[in-house]
């Protein structure tokens, strides 16, 4: 049997006193074991769900627990209330109320005189006899004429007869009132004392009768004992108010130090607040009494609770969780055999219910079918997909072998230093550069980007750069870029129903012995220019001026030239709009500013250094971002005409 369970069954058979109970739960134990069983026993739902039914219960029972306990103390402080109501009515019961009224003074008054009987003396025949003797004559005087005395007849009588009469009426009531405390101790399993006490104004109390006093053969009539408002808050409510109060006191006996409970009530004589009728029991008695018997119902209730636990997860495990585990064993099946049939066949039974199981188990069905077409569907995309890989990344050799990849670019030359790099974000990409000299004495440098992304912009790429070149050559060293861009983007225009798409472009075309630039900007970024003065001072600077609109965006447009002038040292930084607009969480721009820095931190370096510098700079700026457009950046140096050329 699993330990939990076995601690759980027999806690509760032990608290709720049965002797025998093992047998009536030893058959459903044996049932679970089967649905606790393999290694994940403690953690099946049919364990937490009866685990979760039991403490739910349970804390129901234990607050109902409470609950019953504190309603059972509330129902025997009502009923201690209800007889010490009843001794108070009894006193007052008669029809002649002042007769009774002066029974109550002259007893207090002539305590002293008065010969009364204590349980003990009425426990002793003999004694009894003989002092009931004594007085029957008298008492059966008062009994002939109790409905017409007065209390001026009995002044007028002499003082043993008055005396007796009133030792008689005395010892009939303290009679009654021992009867009410021995059926309370009989009924409430404690032994209840109950007293009456004259209260004093502004003064203690006097006793008039007690049981306690009269058990142990004492007479409490005319003891003067203190009172103490402090320690008795609701006799003093009492007597302030003129009226009960339905509260209990906690008093400690300074003679042996328990606790009692102390139930108050009026004793109200001939309309008058005479005194105070009181319930007296032992507290910890009671709350033992109270608390065993609240425990021993709870714990039974806990022990059916458990029986209906276990019987409700065998139905549950029978009725859901086993259809639930074919399942499982189907879908693990599944996983490896692939094969949906075997698992229609196999749930057909379950597949009939008509609640969820029922449909979770047509749903997986379903799947599995599913599954076995989606299979074969991802198998076909797979080649599919694998031999367009295969020829997106020779069009990506085939693109990164159109764009100069050898650095240094003219090792002859020293005339200037020059490096180019081209990231594009998907395996081939729409920008481009290239150099190129068109005679010794001068240098072409291009950087452009096609308006879209992927296959197409790579084929306009293609088509965009190879113009370019081959009309720059074709044309001569003394063409400008501008007018090269007239012609492309004439022709562009005429063939705008096949590309539909333009091309930003910067060209320069450098004449080396003399550091003059031919430039042209078609709707492209600003290059950064660094002059060789401001190396120490300053840094770089964005070249600024109006230009160009795109090419093949309009037919006609003019272009415009933006000419440089290059100085020994001179630095002209030339890139894609992919540096500036890279981003990172939310719409953070790398930007214009952080370029302009990121360049001046190595102004003072190669070219080859520069453009890796900011390469580096973007990637860490949109780290976890990825890339989203092409990177593309060409930076040249120019150094001045060679001293040794003529």
């Amino acid at each position: 049997m699993n330990p939990f369970l076995s601690n759980i069954i027999k806690s509760a058979i032990r608290i709720s006193g049965f002797k025998h109970a093992g047998f009536i739960i030893r058959t459903g134990i044996d049932q679970l074991q089967f649905f606790f069983s393999g290694k994940g026993k403690m953690k099946g739902i049919l364990f937490k769900v009866g685990i979760t039914i039991l403490i739910t219960m349970n804390l129901a029972i234990a607050v109902g627990a409470f609950d019953s306990y504190l309603r059972a103390r509330r129902d025997e402080e009502a009923k201690a209330h209800k007889v010490v109501e009843d001794i108070a009515v009894m006193l007052d019961s008669g029809s002649n109320k002042e007769l009774t009224e002066w029974f109550y003074d002259y007893c207090l008054e002539h305590a002293d005189e008065l010969e009364v009987q204590t349980l003990q003396d009425r426990q002793d025949p003999e004694k009894y006899e003989e002092w009931f003797k004594q007085r029957k004559e008298a008492f059966q005087f008062y009994l002939e004429r109790e409905g017409t005395l007065t209390p001026e007849a009995m002044e007028s009588l002499d003082d043993k007869t008055r005396r007796y009469i009133a030792e008689s009426w005395y010892n009939m009531y303290h009679g009654g009132v021992e009867l009410a405390s021995e059926q309370a101790t009989t009924e409430n399993g404690d032994i209840v004392e109950f007293s009456i006490f004259d209260y004093k104004e502004g003064g203690d109390a006097v006793g008039f009768m007690s049981t306690l006093y009269s058990r142990k053969g004492d007479k409490v009539l005319g003891e003067i004992l203190p009172f103490t408002p402090d320690k008795h808050p609701v006799v003093a409510e009492i007597l302030e108010k003129q009226e009960p109060v339905e509260k209990v006191e906690k008093i400690r006996y300074t003679t042996d130090g328990t606790i009692h409970l102390y139930a108050p009530y009026p004793l109200i004589i001939n309309g008058k607040l005479r005194g105070i009728v009181a319930a007296d029991w032992l507290w910890e008695s009671s709350r033992k009494r109270l608390i065993e018997s609240t425990i021993q119902t709870a714990g039974r209730i806990s022990l059916y609770t458990l029986i209906a636990d276990m019987a409700l997860l065998i139905l549950l495990g029978l009725r859901f969780i086993a259809p639930i585990k074919k399942l499982q064993g189907q879908m693990k099946g599944y996983m490896v055999e692939k094969d949906s049939s075997t698992v229609s066949e196999a749930l057909s039974g379950i597949s009939k219910r008509s609640d969820e199981i029922g449909a979770l188990s047509k749903d997986f069905t379903s799947l599995a079918g599913e599954m076995d077409r989606y299979v074969g569907e991802i198998s076909d995309i797979t080649r599919e997909k694998t031999a367009i890989d295969t020829e997106l990344g020779i069009a990506t050799e085939i693109q990164a072998g159109a764009l100069p990849s050898v650095f240094p670019a003219f090792p002859e030359r020293n005339e200037f230093d020059l490096y180019a790099s081209m990231s594009p974000s998907l395996a081939v990409g729409g920008d481009f550069y290239d150099f190129f000299l068109l005679d010794d004495d001068h240098l072409a440098l291009v950087i452009a980007d096609v308006s879209d992304k992927g296959v197409p912009s790579a084929l306009f790429m293609m088509q965009a750069k190879t113009m370019i070149k081959t009309l720059a050559r074709s044309m001569g060293s003394n063409v400008h870029p501008k007018e090269l861009f007239d012609v492309i983007n004439d022709s562009f225009m005429e063939q705008d129903d096949i590309y539909r798409m333009f091309v930003t472009v910067w060209m320069g075309i450098l004449t080396i012995s003399t550091g003059e630039m031919a430039c042209s900007n078609a709707g492209h970024e600003y290059p950064a220019i660094l002059r060789a003065g401001d190396k120490e001072g300053g840094g770089f600077v964005f070249h600024k001026v109006p230009h160009s609109p795109p090419i093949g965006a309009f037919k006609g447009v003019p272009f415009y030239s933006e000419d440089l002038v290059l100085k020994a040292g001179d630095v002209v930084f030339v890139y894609t709009d992919g540096v500036t607009e890279a981003h990172r969480g939310g719409d953070e721009l790398f930007g214009d500013d952080r370029l302009r820095t990121a360049l001046d931190e190595v102004k003072d370096c190669s070219a080859e250094e520069i453009v890796k510098h900011i390469k580096k700079c973007v990637d860490d700026f949109s780290a976890g971002g990825g890339q989203f457009d092409d990177i593309t950046m060409l930076c040249l140096e120019y150094k001045g005409p060679d001293p040794d050329v003529p």
